[in-house]
């Protein structure tokens, strides 16, 4: 494990560090009580950003004085921000590219040969801080700076990736470069809830439920009870209140319920059969399925896609909330989707987004049974434009709640997360 050698990240580690000795310990009873626990390891290269002279104000003092316009600035336009010769966000990107992830590829070459008697993926934590956490995923992605505050990174989540190259190019000298995606999102900002509190300010939000059709929420012969529907939409026992009597979130917030349901495919009677069997109101789906039937003009504008669909759906709705419903492919092209801009940009043109999409077809992973929710601005898509900001990805319904709910999730990914 490696972490940011910032005092409050230093603390996060040890406490998750302590809760995989005790695993480690646990594990290795029967195997005459070996147990190998890896090294924890500060990086300097982990720390959080750098905003010089903006650097440990108040955000009351951002907003007034001498600090207001840089502060302005910085919230407006992040990548291009500039203060005191430095630009924060684009130092940041060209520091997880050159500096963090060839130590942590090092020291994860360094702990995999350490363990050479086991079979299974080296794996690494990271512990670090929220703007670093957006630059190194992103760096893996191959995504650029302008993607600061389109990938959310929450204090106390968890992200998880599977590496498939180095996620970095010693060779190029420009923090503005891009590659192919090095990785695959196999969880991104996920805590005890999905994120569905809402923000305010025209910001809708769209859920994306992997469902298999005919299967509802089963992977393999398991499934989940009670149902994920209930965990988004009602009063799910297992996220109550923990035993010191706080709540994660204290507003307990689920969707409207009558928050619009779109499915990836109308037509389909088995994903609508899946959306039922998983929980979701029976009226809302027939609802959802027979918009598709109910076209009579004689040229009817081409579909749009399942993300715009949604999209335009979550906007609409006096809620400002839709469902999304579709097969593990159709939610990871919907996460794709909601990043398009900077997957163009990535493939070096407008014309490059559809050169660039089989590089980026493990992109993000959703399988059976996960939600991720994406934030979207009303007035964007109204005019077209559909990008998104991805608060979660993969989110699954687990037994745990609140501040324990947090802990025992952290100590399970210090075993199992590969960053």
């Amino acid at each position: 494990m490696a972490h940011s050698p910032l005092s409050r990240a230093a603390e996060t580690a040890s406490i998750v560090w302590a809760g995989n000795a005790r695993a480690n310990e646990n594990k290795n009873d029967n195997n005459k009580g070996k147990s190998k626990i890896l090294p924890v390891v500060p990086l300097y290269s982990l720390r959080e950003i750098d905003l010089h002279s903006l650097q440990g104000l108040l955000k009351g003092e951002g907003l007034s004085g001498r600090h207001a316009a840089a502060y302005a600035a910085w919230k407006s336009n992040p990548e291009g921000f500039e203060i005191d010769g430095k630009a924060p966000v684009r130092d940041l990107w060209e520091r997880a590219r050159a500096e963090a992830w060839p130590e942590l590829a090092s020291n994860l070459v360094s702990s995999s040969d350490s363990d050479s008697s086991s079979s299974s993926p080296p794996r690494f934590l990271v512990v670090a801080h929220s703007s670093f956490n957006q630059a190194l995923v992103s760096v893996a992605l191959g995504l650029p700076p302008r993607a600061f505050r389109r990938i959310v990174q929450s204090n106390g989540c968890v992200t998880e990736l599977e590496l498939r190259a180095a996620p970095f190019s010693p060779s190029s000298s420009s923090s503005s470069s891009t590659s192919s995606p090095s990785a695959t999102v196999l969880r991104l900002n996920v805590g005890p809830r999905p994120p569905l509190k809402p923000s305010g300010g025209g910001v809708a939000l769209v859920v994306l439920v992997s469902l298999e059709p005919g299967g509802g929420e089963r992977s393999g012969s398991s499934r989940s009870s009670p149902s994920l529907a209930k965990a988004l939409f009602g009063n799910d026992e297992d996220h109550d209140d923990d035993s010191a009597g706080r709540t994660e979130d204290k507003s307990g917030f689920r969707l409207p319920a009558d928050a619009p349901i779109v499915l990836a495919n109308p037509s389909s009677l088995a994903t609508a059969a899946a959306a039922v069997e998983a929980g979701f109101d029976e009226r809302s789906v027939r609802k959802a399925a027979a918009a598709a039937t109910t076209a009579t003009t004689p040229s009817p504008p081409p579909p749009l896609s399942f993300w715009r669909s949604a999209a335009l759906a979550a906007s609409e709705a006096p809620g400002g909330y839709a469902v999304a419903i579709g097969s593990s492919e159709d939610v990871e092209e919907a996460l794709r989707e909601s990043l398009s801009d900077l997957l163009v940009e990535q493939g070096g043109g407008k014309n490059a987004s559809s050169s660039s999409s089989s590089s980026l077809s493990s992109f993000f992973s959703a399988p059976v049974g996960g939600v991720s929710v994406v934030e979207v601005s009303s007035a964007s898509v109204a005019a077209g434009v559909f990008e998104g900001t991805i608060r979660c990805a993969n989110w699954r319904r687990r037994a745990t709640g609140g501040g324990e709910g947090a802990k025992k999730e952290v100590e399970r990914a210090s075993a199992a997360s590969a960053a």
